[in-house]
């Protein structure tokens, strides 16, 4: 969709057709021009005076079957005038609808789809009916984009009042005369009074186009051949320049919808012999650079964009070409060296402490290793002598185990000295300790075929004590016997 503009064309362009004239003698045999600020008492019939018009301009008939209609390439339309109500129909394309005035405006059709399209307005009753410009919504550039013109003179005039051609982008073409020396100063223009004469525009990087030329009694019809055809001109169209006033400045041709891309050129051709045609500048309209979208529904990518297109999409696959290559060959180089890949820490996941576990205490019982009764590890010395007789009798002597009689009917203690060892069950049935003073019985050690053997219990599997509950606390009741008004 291209970039969407509002063309205001007023009713003097000869690109509004008009039926059966353009420029009748009154309103009751067509239409008849005006303007606002020039009324009809200072027109000269003598063309003596230029008459060049003042104030805004109007078309205006009371004629029953008088119509006018333009063309245009874009999706709403606005007329502007006045008219009596039901005096009138409006049709564009195919659909036609009763004429209903409203605030200035004779018709409007908008959310039109972008293409081309033709209004036109045919008086159905003798009532006045005045049109005074029609508004369009075209496409100029890129979507988005703002609008730049580019004025381009047909004739470059001198101070002293001569001019040329600019042959830069425009040329003739005919066996006509083509003048470009009346009025060099004040309106310059190149015109033609001659039939087949033509007049060239040549243009590009152009998105629409308004050609700027003059309207007067003596101008006459002309065409306009757009080539390649672009817009609505897909064929050559006839326009009339003919107007009761000498009018500078209207918009003898206009088109839009055009590629910009596109190389141009516009032909005018004078259809009338002895009638005249002339342009005076031709204002070139484009958008391009801040548009989002591209081109017209009809438009297409041009060359150099797909060009580029192509190019990246073959470099970003090279590229993903070339990173799928090195991974593939770094995992093969990791495979031959062997060993699981560490693991790496993303970051995505927190390090959590092992929980503690309170182990209650546990309860045992070890039971002691036992000696005989009657063991004495120092044999032939007394219990009362010196260190160096108790060393000398622990290398001279044996130990013999006690009998049976001799731990039952003696009751010898070991445990008052501070170097003996203290023996399991040494002690009487009375609890009273006697010490020893005769000296003990010698023996030998014993072997081990005489040792006496014991197998250790197993304390068996260890208790576990259930934690005890924890106490919950409350606090105290009310109890009403506090209360200082009780007893």
């Amino acid at each position: 969709m291209a970039n969407l503009y509002n063309f205001s064309i007023p009713d003097s362009s000869p690109t509004f057709s008009y039926s059966p004239n353009r420029e009748g003698e009154d309103v009751k045999s067509g239409w008849k021009s005006f303007y606002s600020n020039s009324p009809d008492s200072t027109y000269d019939s003598t063309h003596q005076s230029p008459n060049n018009p003042s104030g805004t301009s109007s078309h205006s008939t009371s004629m029953q079957g008088a119509s006018f209609e333009i063309s245009f390439m874009g999706t709403a339309v606005y007329i502007y005038g006045s008219a009596t109500p039901g005096a009138y129909t409006t049709r564009l394309d195919e659909k036609e609808a009763g004429g209903q005035p409203s605030n200035g405006l004779l018709a409007s059709y908008s959310g039109l789809a972008y293409k081309q399209h033709t209004f036109s307005l045919n008086v159905t009753q003798a009532q006045n009916l005045t049109i005074m410009s029609g508004t369009f919504t075209v496409g100029v550039g890129d979507k988005g984009a703002s609008i730049k013109e580019t004025t381009v003179p047909a004739v470059t005039a001198n101070s002293d009042g001569s001019s040329f051609l600019n042959s830069a982008a425009f040329q003739t073409s005919g066996g006509g005369t083509f003048n470009t020396n009346h009025d060099a100063q004040g309106y310059p223009r190149v015109d033609t009074n001659n039939a087949g004469s033509s007049i060239i525009f040549h243009f590009s990087s152009a998105s629409a186009l308004r050609v700027v030329g003059s309207l007067n009694y003596d101008h006459g019809a002309y065409s306009a051949t757009l080539s390649p055809p672009g817009g609505v001109s897909t064929t050559t169209r006839t326009f009339n320049a003919v107007s009761k006033w000498f009018a500078y400045d209207n918009i003898i041709y206009w088109e839009s919808g055009l590629d910009r891309t596109q190389s141009y050129t516009l032909t005018l051709t004078n259809l009338d012999e002895g009638k005249y045609l002339d342009v005076h500048e031709v204002v070139l309209m484009d958008g391009q650079g801040n548009g989002s979208g591209g081109g017209t529904e009809s438009g297409g990518l041009g060359t150099g964009p797909i060009v580029g297109i192509a190019a990246g999409v073959v470099a970003l696959l090279v590229i993903i070409g070339a990173l799928l290559l090195f991974f593939w060959r770094r995992r093969r180089h990791r495979d031959r060296l062997g060993g699981p890949t560490p693991a790496i820490y993303s970051g995505a996941h927190s390090m959590m402490p092992y929980p503690t576990q309170t182990q209650p205490l546990l309860d045992s019982h070890v039971e002691p290793f036992e000696l005989p009764l009657n063991f004495a590890p120092y044999a032939d010395s007394s219990i009362t002598s010196t260190k160096q007789s108790k060393a000398a009798s622990l290398s001279n002597t044996r130990y013999t185990p006690p009998t049976h009689s001799a731990m039952s009917s003696s009751t010898q203690q070991l445990g008052n000295n501070s170097n003996s060892w203290s023996v399991a069950g040494a002690l009487t049935q009375s609890g009273n300790t006697s010490q020893t003073t005769g000296s003990q019985e010698k023996g030998t050690p014993p072997s081990s075929s005489t040792r006496i053997v014991r197998q250790e219990t197993d304390a068996g599997p260890i208790p576990i004590r259930p934690p005890s509950p924890q106490e919950e606390v409350l606090p105290p009741g009310y109890n009403p016997a506090w209360s200082s008004g009780q007893s």
